[in-house]
């Protein structure tokens, strides 16, 4: 099956985010923008085939088109927990064209519910970055292995709440979030199931998806101006932030990446 690899067009310098979009028109050259510093940045970590790209957006676009908070073009994260893939997305919805633009996508590692102990199935569905449930930022420490959980100091820790899971097929709940991990002993095992049932992420991909505020809409928009002090200042926030990530499983609507 013939490969193709999520790139960019054109390269566009940093004063073009948010410069040419007026009211409810979209901003490619931000988008353009993105996808080549996504390549520069964290690099598109595998080809991924047509048919799973192809797969995939259909599966986003169903989900998107059965939730009402999908009313506008906006951009979201989006997760396969599929034990065969692993992989993370960055993603722009255009409503007018109703599709999915990928911005870049790399390896993940989500819950492995087969591990004793506090290990869990990371929950499918929506997961809305709200304010009302404040995230937080690692402090970088190291556990008792060595290893700093949530990626290095000040790495963005997205915190989406208590959710309903599994661990083989026994209803539990866990706090959902989603988070770098240790950049020496964490990323390496990026791609296979490795989590308590959080979305784990690269430090890079940590970094650019909060230096670019791809899911802050609901920070950004606060009246409550506290709430803001967990967001870089030196952040570039994108024209159209939407407040979602959204978690799939690719097993269930289409088969294993070749």
């Amino acid at each position: 099956m013939k490969k193709i690899a999520i790139i960019a067009i054109f390269v566009f310098t940093l004063g073009f985010l948010g410069q040419f979009c007026q009211a409810g028109e979209i901003n490619y050259p931000e988008i353009e923008f993105l996808q080549t510093a996504f390549a520069r940045e964290i690099g598109n970590q595998a080809n991924f085939n047509r048919q799973y790209l192809e797969e995939t957006e259909k599966h986003i676009l169903d989900r998107i088109s059965r939730n009402p908070d999908f009313t506008d073009s906006q951009y979201l994260i989006y997760a396969d927990r599929n034990p065969q893939e692993q992989n993370v997305f960055i993603c722009f919805f255009d409503a007018h064209e109703n599709k999915i633009i990928f911005i870049g996508g790399a390896k993940t590692s989500t819950g492995n519910e087969s591990r004793k102990g506090d290990y869990f199935k990371t929950p499918t569905g929506f997961f809305e970055n709200n304010p009302s449930i404040l995230g937080y930022r690692a402090k970088g420490t190291k556990n008792s292995k060595g290893w700093r959980g949530l990626g290095i100091r000040q790495s963005r820790v997205w915190d989406f709440g208590w959710q309903e899971t599994t661990k083989h097929s026994r209803p539990s709940q866990i706090r959902l979030l989603m988070h770098a991990t240790d950049p020496d002993q964490g990323e390496p095992r990026l791609g296979k199931v490795d989590s308590k049932g959080c979305v784990r992420l690269s430090n890079a991909m940590a970094s650019f998806i909060d230096r670019y505020g791809i899911i802050d809409r609901k920070y950004e928009e606060s009246s409550d101006k506290s709430r803001q002090t967990l967001l870089l200042s030196s952040r570039t926030p994108v024209s159209k932030a939407g407040s979602f990530l959204l978690v799939g499983d690719s097993g269930e609507f289409v088969l294993a990446q070749k």
